[in-house]
């Protein structure tokens, strides 16, 4: 009864979305688009109800880093200041720019739900990516399935809270980064369609790595490095012809590198990271690897059954071929597979031979690639039940993981996120006539955006010299109102409130707000640095 059942499920996805193509109806497309748009609008909702009813931990939208574009777009669209006044990030993440601004515009500037919209969209942007991929692969129909059934996987493990896969609903944390690696793959197989390579395709492939890379430097590892290799690759295995290993690869990885030099060169010198690679820091690292790999894979169900299963269809869907010599029969399907695994094979090594531990944004795509390309094996599979199969098990997983979630959050709609110790800042600040103090890096951003009175926090160094990084200089001042100290902070970040005193005195006030210590003075009566006599 059970295979029965199947069948029948099988038969009716292959009849919606695998219309024949002499037959096909306006009817019947228009009944696909409708159930494709439907389930897409179904998951993105999901996305906004676990948001708005504070289902998942909505304080990560609020980290510092997490809201460098908020402040950035607030300033500059709706508090009419200068760019040019900006300290910006070394990767400032062009791509996800017109993204917030139009999520900033459609929201009327609300912070809390600019930051909902972005993610909707950043969501949205790439199911579109992953379709058009799918599409040059599978031109039957199969695509959307494929797309939806992958969007489903990245918001449920967005959800959920997956380590390093999260960073995919936030802004300014290396996706829309990601996003412009998936178009360049649809634009590498667009050019692939033609023995000689689209001129303008290619211009316009290298003017976006260019761009990309101008934006953020981590473009050359993920992207750049990566399309040489995979160009390489098809050029010596499928008999691409040389004009095209310089359309997909040498030329959009050389543009990437020399906009990631522009980058470098326009940069301040105390913005830089000094960086450095070698063997003798292999040892430190291969365990912060395995942390992070660990932390992924344990998290839940879904990345711990489909990251591994892409890996291992991936390097047995290659290495079989090869050893058959058929790669040139399934070009595109190739061409994706080989660039995961060489920029997968990438990352790693920078992440074992770097001198810092690094993040886990800096490795995202060696995860995040394995839900987007899923299925791209399946272009190899003529299989019905597999082909047809494999998205609806892998989509309904996912969509039943965040459809448990919305039901057990219920309808408590919050319209906006006021933490109790942004409230009590709020309170004990605004009612002496105070707006304006200073603080640590993690503290500056979070107070000012969640505050109801207007607040503005600048950050700070621990010894109170000023921290001009991703802010605005403009918001510096010679005096302050009040200092907020972050008990539980770093030394390195940990306001020194003995210099406090010492250069102003006994606050006239002290409170504590959560872990916040507030040193209130009189308007203006606080100064970072001694007089001048």
């Amino acid at each position: 009864m059970l295979l029965q059942d199947v069948f029948e499920a099988l038969t009716w996805a292959e009849n919606v979305f695998l219309p024949p193509a002499a037959s096909s109806s306006l009817r019947r497309r228009t009944a696909a688009y409708f159930i494709e748009g439907a389930a897409l609008f179904a998951l993105l909702g999901g996305f906004a109800w676990v948001y708005l009813t504070h289902g998942m931990n909505v304080g990560a939208f609020f980290a510092s880093d997490a809201l460098y574009l908020p402040a950035l777009m607030q300033d500059l669209i709706s508090d009419g200041g200068r760019y040019s006044d900006w300290n910006l990030t070394p990767s400032p993440y062009y791509p996800d720019w017109p993204m917030f601004a139009t999520s900033h515009f459609v929201t009327g500037g609300n912070t809390y739900y600019s930051i909902l919209a972005f993610s909707l969209l950043q969501f949205s942007v790439a199911y579109l990516l992953m379709r058009a991929i799918y599409s040059e692969m599978f031109r039957d129909g199969r695509a959307p399935m494929f797309a939806l059934a992958c969007v489903a996987v990245l918001i449920s493990m967005c959800i959920d809270a997956v380590p390093i896969v999260q960073d995919a609903r936030i802004s300014g944390h290396h996706f829309g980064e990601f996003l412009v690696i998936l178009l360049a793959l649809w634009l590498s197989m667009r050019i692939l369609r033609s023995a000689t390579p689209q001129w303008p395709l290619v211009a316009g492939l290298c003017l976006i790595a260019f761009v990309t890379g101008l934006s953020d430097g981590l473009f050359v590892i993920h992207y750049g490095f990566a399309a040489i290799l995979t160009a390489d690759f098809l050029w010596r295995r499928t008999e691409v012809a040389g004009k095209q290993f310089l359309a997909l690869g040498l030329l959009p990885g050389l543009s990437a590198f020399i906009g990631s030099r522009f980058t470098l060169l326009a940069m301040p010198a105390d913005h830089k990271f000094d960086y450095r690679f070698g063997f003798e820091y292999f040892d430190n690292n291969v365990d912060r690897v395995e942390i992070l790999t660990r932390a992924v894979l344990s998290t839940d169900i879904l990345p711990m059954l489909i990251i591994p299963a892409f890996y291992v269809a991936t390097v047995g869907v290659l290495v079989w071929h090869f050893w058959r010599g058929v790669l040139r029969d399934h070009t595109s399907a190739y061409l994706a597979l080989t660039f995961a695994m060489a920029a997968t094979l990438l990352i790693l090594m920078m992440a074992l031979f770097i001198n810092v531990g690094i993040p886990g944004r800096y490795v995202a795509p060696a995860f995040v690639l394995p839900i987007a390309l899923l299925f791209v094996p399946l272009a190899l599979v003529r299989n019905r039940l597999i082909s047809l199969g494999a998205p609806i098990l892998v989509g309904a997983l996912a969509a039943g993981s965040i459809g448990v979630t919305v039901a057990a959050n219920g309808t408590g709609f919050h319209s906006g996120f006021y933490p109790g110790d942004v409230a009590c800042i709020d309170r004990e600040v605004s009612q002496r006539g105070l707006t304006y103090g200073i603080s640590q890096y993690w503290t500056a951003k979070y107070v000012t955006a969640l505050s109801h009175e207007g607040i503005r926090l600048v950050s700070v160094h621990g010894d109170l010299k000023d921290n001009p990084w991703i802010n605005n200089s403009a918001w510096y001042r010679p005096a302050y109102d009040f200092a907020i100290v972050e008990e539980s902070a770093t030394p390195n970040y940990r306001l020194d409130a003995t210099k406090i005193r010492s250069l102003n005195g006994e606050p006239a006030f002290t409170a504590r707000c959560g872990g916040f210590m507030i040193l209130g003075y009189s308007p203006g009566g606080l100064v970072t640095t001694m007089p001048n006599p």
